[in-house]
């Protein structure tokens, strides 16, 4: 409950699409609607909770079975914090008093439910994440092995790297439905690892570009996502 006079602090979109609703609950109580700005609010707590909270951040390895290591607290100068919603946001964050947004994607979280739904008919994201940590995402993508074999002429394209997402279903020449021959555990895995990589590879881009040596990754899409954020690298 909140005491009439009271304030409701808000943020993101629905503070300013839902504005004429808030105020038709607030207004007759005498309770104040205060909106504040997503992006500020976002670096502000990112700053707090890297300040006193314990183990806020982490790195995940890799190799399976992927693991969380948990970094010590601290601040950079300068460092690139990536909010993965249903689409992407990257902020550049100078000494944590001031940022700006400097790209984005439309490719996130959003994009992983609804392309989820389309294939497999599933939309909950922890099913699709349990679903996609049990599937082999290299049945269903086309890997560097799959094309040079083991005898690639290029050195630092090793068999295991991802050569085209969802390649091996393009390329699948049986008649019947190609959907019966590919379960939904590895078409989610491919997604998951399709959408990941693209907002890893972009984060580190952005990262190079405004020479920042350390990227953060924020919102529900690394939420128990390990696998998800395996594949950031």
């Amino acid at each position: 409950m909140i005491d009439e006079g009271g304030i409701i602090h808000a943020t993101g979109g629905g503070s300013y699409k839902y504005q004429p609703e808030m105020e038709l609950f607030s207004q007759p109580r005498g309770i104040k609607i205060q909106k504040y700005d997503e992006m500020a609010s976002m670096v502000n707590g990112m700053q707090f909770v890297l300040r006193y909270a314990k183990n806020p951040s982490y790195t995940v390895t890799s190799r399976a079975p992927a693991e969380k290591h948990y970094l010590e607290n601290g601040q950079n100068q300068e460092v690139i914090l990536v909010s993965i919603g249903s689409g992407v946001s990257i902020i550049k964050i100078s000494n944590f008093d001031s940022f700006e947004r400097v790209a984005g994607t439309m490719i996130g979280g959003g994009t992983l439910i609804g392309l989820s739904n389309l294939l497999t008919g599933i939309k909950d994201f922890d099913t699709i994440i349990e679903m996609a940590s049990r599937g082999d995402h290299t049945k269903v993508d086309m890997m560097v092995r799959d094309i040079y074999g083991d005898n690639s002429p290029f050195k630092e394209l090793g068999g295991d790297l991802l050569a085209s997402s969802f390649a091996k279903i393009a390329n699948d020449q049986q008649n019947e439905d190609v959907r019966s021959r590919f379960s939904s555990d590895d078409i989610l895995a491919s997604l998951v690892c399709m959408i990941s990589f693209n907002i890893g590879q972009l984060a580190y881009y952005q990262a190079m570009q405004h020479n920042c040596n350390k990227i953060y990754f924020v919102g529900n899409f690394v939420r128990n996502n390990l696998l998800g954020m395996s594949h950031i690298r």
